[in-house]
């Protein structure tokens, strides 16, 4: 994609911060509940005590998701996810 999508473009809150010609999407992380054995729940309890993975998930510009790395656990942080998913 050599040109910004129309959907930055027309976007004020969007346009100044994607407008470079190799942007393609967007990735964040999360946190979802999760289930696991009570031997292995430590690593799996995020910042809320709660068992969850940190999952990260890209998108293009019109909103489709595009990849989903899941399996992270929850008291991983974004960059060792996102390190984790290029690694892989």
């Amino acid at each position: 994609m050599d040109v910004t999508p129309s959907e930055i473009m027309g976007n004020p809150n969007y346009h100044p911060w994607f407008k470079f010609k190799d942007c393609i999407g967007a990735i964040d992380g999360t946190h979802i509940s999760a289930w696991a054995p009570a031997s292995k729940q430590i690593p799996y309890r995020g910042r809320k005590v709660e068992v969850t993975q940190n999952i990260m998930c890209a998108c293009s510009f019109d909103m489709l998701l595009t990849y989903v790395y899941t399996g992270c656990e929850g008291m991983a942080n974004d960059s060792r996810v996102l390190m984790d998913a290029i690694g892989r």
